[in-house]
């Protein structure tokens, strides 16, 4: 924290109040530039019940995560409100609008629909949209289908007079009104007749509909009603009144009053957050090396299960964006979750249950409930929960399920982007489903083997791996080695042309290269075949040219993958055969181990890999296979 002293001296002033704290900085890493865009970017928007208390933790805490955040802090800046609700709402506002780069975001795993008021238009449209495209615009929802959004649209068309066309108004010429206008569904904005404010102040009252303020909505059409027939302005006062004779008859009748079956609306929270190096180890244990995981620490998700009169309507998932973690990180997650997504929709339940603690859980349920009653049950509510222990279990169940869901999902794409990528900068004619890579490996010549990996779609196919013991040569020269396991592969491919590869890479540079292709040629097969060297990751193609491209685009990733792959298992086969080739010189110094037992042990250690066994394992296997006493099988395994 290159600027403890002063943010020290800076928290000392920060008043014991409730209010919102902004980290002001530089979100790029190691850049250390001081000027005054870099100060003052914001970079972390949080509230408390203390301020002064709050902003401190920051300073001593030994966190890995908050120190991330800390060595960016060049200044700290504060607002103090009334109460905790009110600081409640100003971080609402303050992420909304400074959008700052380590506050946890909300992402919809999927794009569920939302309407839309086009407040960046003069006259403003209300659209379907599944995109939140302009910041300008006011967005709601979101809805679980598009039946549901269209319904909502459709009445608020019926109530409102609020335009249907597209045209970009205003217009040079004033257009003639349409059917709409004369049916009383539009003011006409396009003929130049309304005035803009008054036509937003109707699109302000659509607004506040979708908001769920029928009430208030009433009121003020009411009051503008009234207003208008003092002024002696009876066309609006009459357009006015033809809005409430419809929501009223509509909308306010349909909603009735609460009904015992209220008890029954209710929304499951399953939340679940994992840390990034647990999931990068569980894929590559599976042979998937998903290096994206590695860009964040944690990985969230958020399932919303819907149960409406009883009955499960929906399920939604909702996923984690998070530079850094915070200290609880699932509350965290969660109160961006009732902040962004309770904020917008329509359906509101009777009652909130989540399996993780709601921070501020007061000031959340007085701030859903200035719309409609709103319970909030969470893991401390231990008698409710317990009602609802089965679904929670299924919401969290789901959510776990849903990431790694997405996880392979976008490494799919990745996959089949990476490979249109291969075609396109190596030329080739069709997009290569199965690319095989050839690597060699040994000691100054000795007990040379070769390994032959394949990937079919970007992803290993293991069963199509193999190995090769050189026969050829027993001194150093590894072109005439690729040579030779380049030969013995395409003579198998003339034999049985359905195990043809589309692509080729050799490990090495232009001479491995060249003596891959001079067997190509010797055997007059047909088949694409590059280099690929280690040190500054260039493709050598068979033209001559050379590619130099970034390691981080999916194509690049998938050949250095193949290549690693092929490394790995060449590496590991010829580890295996020199341990067992040395296994007898091995047991030759160990006491008490005669002959009989030599054999009985080498025999057992040949059958597997030792590489891949940890030492008790070992142990155990051979408890397992073999005769001998403990007390020598770990000398043994020792001597090993």
């Amino acid at each position: 924290m290159a600027n403890l002293d002063s943010l020290k001296e800076k928290v000392k002033l920060v008043p014991d109040q409730p209010g919102c704290y902004l980290w002001k900085g530089d979100s790029d890493v190691g850049r250390e530039s001081e000027n005054k865009r870099s100060r003052d970017r914001i970079l972390y928007v949080g509230k408390a019940k203390n301020l002064r208390a709050r902003v401190r933790q920051y300073l001593i805490s030994e966190d890995y995560k908050t120190h991330f955040l800390m060595n960016r802090v060049k200044a700290l800046d504060w607002v103090v409100t009334q109460n905790e609700l009110e600081a409640l709402l100003l971080e609402n506002n303050l992420i909304k609008e400074h959008n700052p780069p380590f506050n946890i975001k909300l992402k919809d795993d999927k794009r569920y629909p939302y309407l839309c008021l086009t407040m960046s238009e003069p006259f403003p449209r209300l659209i379907l949209t599944r995109r939140k495209s302009n910041a300008n615009n006011l967005y709601f929802g979101p809805f679980s289908n598009t039946g549901a959004a269209r319904a909502t649209m459709s009445l608020i068309k019926k109530v409102f007079p609020i335009r249907k066309r597209g045209l970009k108004l205003p217009l040079k010429t004033p257009a003639k009104p349409c059917l709409n206008f004369h049916i009383g569904r539009c003011w006409a904005p396009c003929t130049g007749k309304i005035k803009k404010n008054e036509y937003r102040d109707m699109v302000l009252e659509v607004s506040n509909f979708l908001r769920g303020e029928t009430k208030e909505v009433q009121e003020n059409l009411t009051k503008k009603m009234q207003t208008a027939s003092d002024d002696l302005n009876y066309e609006r006062a009459a357009q006015l009144r033809n809005i409430l004779h419809d929501l009223e008859n509509t909308v306010l009748n349909a909603q009735g009053v609460h009904t015992e079956d209220d008890e029954k609306n209710y929304d499951i929270l399953g939340v679940y957050v994992t840390d990034s190096a647990t999931l990068y180890k569980s894929f590559e244990s599976e042979g998937l090396e998903i290096e994206t995981l590695l860009k964040k620490p944690f990985i969230g998700q958020l399932v919303l299960i819907q149960i409406r009169k009883g009955n499960m309507i929906s399920k939604k998932s909702f996923g984690l964006d998070i530079n850094i973690a915070a200290e609880k990180i699932e509350s965290e997650f969660l109160n961006v979750f009732l902040r962004d997504y309770y904020s917008q929709v329509i359906d509101l339940p009777s009652s909130i249950v989540t399996n993780v603690e709601i921070e501020q859980k007061e000031s959340w349920q007085e701030l859903l409930s200035k719309r409609k009653p709103i319970e909030l049950i969470d893991k401390r509510n231990s008698r409710a929960i317990k009602e609802h222990q089965g679904l929670l279990k299924m919401a969290q169940e789901n959510a776990k399920l849903s990431i790694r869901e997405n996880i392979l999902l976008n490494h799919t794409k990745n996959k089949q982007l990476g490979l249109k990528q291969i075609k396109n900068f190596l030329g080739l004619s069709t997009i290569p489903k199965d690319i095989e890579c050839y690597d060699i490996s040994n000691i100054q010549g000795k007990q040379a083997v070769a390994s032959g990996v394949h990937f079919r779609d970007g992803l290993p196919h293991k069963p199509r791996y193999r190995k090769y013991k050189i026969n050829s040569l027993d001194e150093p020269n590894d072109p005439a080695m690729m040579a030779e396991v380049i030969s013995r592969r395409l003579r198998r491919v003339i034999d049985d042309p359905k195990s043809k590869p589309d692509l080729i890479v050799v490990d090495g540079g232009i001479t491995q290269l060249r003596a891959a292709m001079g067997v190509k040629a010797e055997l007059n097969v047909s088949m694409p075949i590059v280099g690929l060297a280690k040190r500054e990751e260039e493709l050598y193609l068979e033209s001559g040219e050379v590619l130099n491209l970034d390691n981080d685009i999916p194509g690049m990733m998938i050949l250095i993958a193949l290549r690693n792959e092929a490394h790995r298992f060449a590496v590991n086969y010829h580890r295996t055969l020199r341990m067992k080739r040395n296994l007898t010189s091995w047991l030759d110094g160990i006491e008490t181990i005669g002959e009989e037992r030599k054999k009985e042990l080498s025999a057992a250690l040949r059958k597997v890999d030792l590489t891949t066994m940890s030492k008790p394992e070992v142990i155990n296997y051979l408890r397992s296979n073999t005769k001998v006493p403990m007390a020598q099988l770990e000398k043994v395994v020792a001597k090993i």
